[in-house]
């Protein structure tokens, strides 16, 4: 098959997710309930965040917000989960908790839990919350379906997620001190 063919092809399967988008998903109970898991967090957000921190703390969520998203794409290039409902009709992800609740839970998450212990201890209570009740809630409501996936699976994933972007940004705190 020839590279024009490969591009007239996803142009095809593009006007058709457009399409279904448009009569299928766009302002069903699902589509709010996306659109809501997105907005509400960031609000709430706004609201708490230290603003005194705010570079600090949004580091932290774009980073985390960087790799859910790269794990997300894997997952459904690899036809471990699909998305039946989404927000915007070019986006095949789960954008409202790739880039709505999930950094904006672990960036609240991060700037009160001051301490390793108290921080380890909220991100498990926070990975089995996303594993065991989130995930099979948008199952349960036809948005998010699994092929080769298990939630048992996620929710070491979110452990370390917010475990290794912590570590990560606390180096670097480290790094620019040193140079103060």
């Amino acid at each position: 098959m020839a590279v024009n063919d490969f591009s007239d092809l996803q142009y095809e399967l593009t006007q058709l997710r457009i399409e279904h988008w448009l009569h299928q998903e766009l302002f069903s109970f699902q589509w709010w309930i996306l659109v809501f898991t997105f907005i509400v967090p960031w609000l709430i957000w706004w609201k708490l965040v230290d603003k005194k921190r705010i570079i600090e703390i949004m580091l932290y969520g774009i980073i985390l917000m960087y790799i859910a998203t790269m794990l997300d794409a894997a997952g459904t290039e690899l036809k471990l989960w699909e998305y039946s409902y989404k927000e915007i009709s070019l986006y095949n992800r789960l954008m409202a908790v790739n880039i709505g609740a999930l950094p904006v839970i672990y960036m609240i998450i991060y700037q009160y839990a001051n301490n390793w212990k108290r921080f380890i201890f909220v991100s498990v209570i926070t990975a089995a919350a996303f594993s065991f009740v989130f995930e099979p809630f948008f199952q349960w409501i036809g948005i998010y379906n699994t092929y080769h996936w298990k939630s048992i699976y996620s929710f070491p994933i979110y452990i370390l997620l917010g475990v290794l972007i912590k570590g990560l940004i606390e180096k670097c705190k480290k790094v620019e001190s040193s140079f103060n």
